[in-house]
């Protein structure tokens, strides 16, 4: 994930063990940092906080445990009781939290959020979710889970949820990432067989048709200057869409 007050790039091994920090992302560039603790473990997807100028990851295997970095390199816990593997913020334009707005975390446990950037306390929820984001536009958060439910999930403070029934197709895949897209005001989710899917509302879900053959997409990025969106998970393969889904 890339850090803009840093003008640096810092990222995890595949099994979550060592950090890595670059200037650049290229081959060669990548310098390994220095975990807080020695039972440093991290399989979450990265999330960097403008707010707090800080990059945060979690992990699924094992509970209270949430890290965050300021110097890309070093990464101290923060305070949390649920499993947590990905994150968005609202920010403080949205009135959620104490000024700072809300960083709301999803897991196997359920969501968690925080008004402080340093403690996690446990929603009203206890629905089980991949990932989850933020739409300025709609106010509000929408989460989703990789068990192949059709389900979404949206809250419009990151502590009461609501379920969504029937938001995608039957007989799809479990969908294991979202994003809002500020550019175009959509959602994009993404997840096995390469499935991905758009929403204007985050209620109702259309599936952008296409596959890539060894793509279980992990994550995504629009990137407007191209009018393409790129995905990307295990392994080698990247998958990047046609532009006439996008302009």
């Amino acid at each position: 994930v890339w850090m803009p007050t840093l003008n640096l790039f810092t990222g995890i091994d595949l099994i979550g063990t060592a950090v890595y920090t670059s200037p650049t992302a290229v081959n060669g560039s990548w310098v390994i940092g220095t975990p807080a603790a020695s039972n440093f473990n991290i399989d979450g997807i990265p999330f960097y906080s403008s707010i707090y100028q800080k990059v945060y990851m979690g992990n699924t295997q094992v509970g209270s445990r949430v890290y965050s970095t300021s110097n890309g390199s070093l990464y101290s816990p923060c305070a949390a009781t649920r499993f947590i593997f990905s994150m968005d913020q609202a920010p403080a334009s949205s009135g959620l939290g104490t000024g700072n707005g809300r960083i709301v975390a999803v897991g196997s446990e359920g969501p968690s959020y925080s008004d402080d950037g340093s403690n996690f306390l446990p929603s009203n929820s206890t629905i089980p979710m991949n990932s989850v984001a933020w739409s300025p536009f709609w106010s509000m958060f929408v989460g989703i889970v990789n068990t192949g439910t059709t389900s979404v999930y949206i809250s419009t403070n990151g502590i009461d949820w609501t379920t969504v029934t029937n938001a995608y197709s039957p007989g799809i895949s479990g969908q294991r990432f979202i994003i809002w897209v500020n550019q175009l005001q959509l959602f994009v989710s993404g997840g096995d067989l390469s499935q991905f899917h758009i929403s204007k509302d985050g209620r109702s879900w259309r599936r952008l048709f296409g596959t890539v053959p060894g793509l279980s997409a992990y994550g995504g990025i629009y990137i407007k200057e191209w009018g393409q969106f790129m995905s990307g998970g295990l392994g080698t393969v990247i998958a990047a869409s046609s532009r006439k889904y996008f302009n």
